[in-house]
C-alpha cells in the first residue's frame, strides 16, 4: 500500500523530495493518503512533516512553500492525526519558516558556517 503512494525514485530531473513542495509545481504524492497509511502501522508514529523547499529570494517568496506545508499539516491534524512537528526552514529561510508556524528549524550553516561538498 505505501509503496503505491510513493513516487518512483528512478528517472531524470529533480528528486521526488525536491518536486514535492516546489512553489511552481503541484505535489507529486498523495500526502494525506500516505499519512493515513503510515498512521495504521503498529510500530511507527507519524510525528509530523518535514520539507526543504527550493531556495527562493525574498521573505514573501520563501513563505509560499512553507505556507503550503503548514496548510497540509493543519489539514492532517484536522483529520485526526496527532502531528506535533512541522519541520520547515533552514539557516537561509528560518524567518519565513517561523512566520508560517515551523516547530523545528535546521540552522547548522548559521552556527557552523558553510560546508564544502565532499
Amino acid at each position: 500500500m505505501i509503496e503505491e503512494l510513493l513516487p518512483s525514485l528512478e528517472g531524470e530531473g529533480p528528486s521526488p523530495r525536491q518536486r514535492a513542495l516546489s512553489s511552481s509545481r503541484r505535489p507529486h504524492l498523495n500526502a494525506p493518503a500516505l499519512a493515513a497509511a503510515i498512521a495504521q502501522l503498529p510500530r511507527l508514529r507519524l510525528r509530523g512533516l518535514m520539507a526543504i523547499p527550493e531556495p527562493a529570494n525574498g521573505f514573501e517568496a520563501q513563505r509560499v512553500p512553507h505556507r503550503a506545508l503548514r496548510r497540509l499539516f493543519e489539514s492532517l491534524r484536522n483529520q485526526g492525526l496527532a502531528l506535533d512537528t512541522l519541520s520547515i526552514g533552514m539557516s537561509d529561510d528560518l524567518e519565513a519558516a517561523i512566520a508560517e508556524g515551523s516547530t523545528l528549524v535546521r540552522v547548522g550553516t548559521a552556527i557552523f558556517g558553510a560546508r564544502q561538498a565532499p
